[in-house]
């Protein structure tokens, strides 16, 4: 029992461990807590069980067969607690938004084909002083779009520098809340195989928008963004370009980055999460590999940055830099050709 307090206006929170420990520590101790059932004494006589009568080694033959054969269930559960524990990282209570950076947005929420809700970030090509300065003739353009997708285990902050260079290049921003990062509705992470059915739901709503230009959309994917990128542009061949920032270059390497253990003695249980992962979401992770891809790349113009190692930071000022021109020299047209809507 715990002392009362004796200062009766103090109050201690209870502690609770670090988010990265959790499969460290978790899986541990739920193994442990099993392998102590496994091994239990069978030599010992309790109540009428079958597996307590007899000598005793018939006893240790029975007693270690029953034991045995739980040890798949066991293990099939402990990949299946891994997996969920991976898939859903958690997600922090407060992320800056482009107010931050001095840009106006619209909040939207989208709903993927699946049925999950998904948070975006609008903002207008337009602002108010540009509409009071050229007045109504302003209101009839067609404007660029660009959607910014964050990598696994992240969130819109990542890809929050590209807002306002993006916007002030003359383009509509969006930036959405990939699944399980932020979204209304709980939803594993999984590499960007269903996190492109979030980025389809955003360009379809942009092609709704009568200030878009439809056949000048771009995607920017960074980490496990940009394979969701390459996945919807490979069933959407009218997206206008692509900017892949560090994507996963096949699936073995995405599912070893993020769910293999490499908590020695758990590596043992690296194919059984493979496959607790592949059957509990329904996908296949070699849908992940880009060298199916190289006809949807070439289709289009295709910025492809190798940068593994910064795949889960923020974007730095260089790499703005390069991915802006790029969407500049990719979506800009010339004054004579700029689309106004009749």
């Amino acid at each position: 029992m715990q002392r009362p307090s004796l200062q009766p206006g103090r109050v201690t929170p209870p502690s609770r461990p670090d988010d990265d420990d959790d499969v460290e520590v978790v899986v541990p101790n739920f193994l442990s807590g099993f392998g102590r059932a496994l091994l239990r004494n069978p030599f010992s006589r309790r109540g009428n069980f079958a597996a307590y009568e007899g000598s005793r080694l018939e006893r240790f033959i029975r007693g270690l067969l029953y034991r045995l054969a739980l040890l798949p269930a066991v293990a099939i559960l402990a990949a299946a607690a891994m997996v969920y524990l991976q898939t859903h990282p958690s997600s922090p209570q407060f992320v800056p938004d482009p107010l931050t950076q001095g840009v106006y947005y619209e909040p939207l929420t989208l709903m993927a084909d699946d049925h999950v809700r998904i948070e975006a970030w609008l903002a207008p090509a337009l602002d108010a002083e540009q509409v009071i300065n050229e007045g109504e003739k302003v209101l009839k353009h067609r404007w660029p779009a660009v959607i910014l997708a964050h990598g696994f285990g992240m969130t819109r902050q990542q890809v929050l520098p590209l807002f306002r260079p993006l916007h002030d290049k003359g383009y509509i921003v969006m930036a959405i809340a990939m699944r399980g990062g932020g979204t209304l509705d709980s939803a594993g992470q999984t590499f960007g195989l269903n996190e492109a059915l979030d980025i389809k739901a955003a360009v379809q709503l942009l092609r709704r928008r009568p200030s878009v230009d439809s056949s000048r959309i771009a995607i920017v994917g960074v980490g496990s963004g940009a394979n969701a990128a390459i996945l919807a542009a490979d069933h959407d061949p009218s997206l206008a370009a692509l900017v892949l920032d560090a994507p996963a270059p096949n699936g073995n390497e995405a599912f070893d980055a993020h769910i293999n253990n490499t908590y020695s003695g758990l590596r043992v249980l690296n194919p059984l999460c493979r496959l607790a992962f592949q059957i509990g979401y329904g996908l296949t992770v070699s849908d992940l590999d880009m060298d199916r891809y190289g006809t949807v790349l070439a289709a289009r113009p295709t910025l492809l940055m190798r940068w593994s190692a910064d795949a889960e930071s923020d974007l730095p000022s260089a790499r703005v830099d390069q991915i802006v021109d790029f969407l500049g020299a990719s979506l800009d047209k010339p004054a004579e050709q700029a689309d106004v809507q009749p």
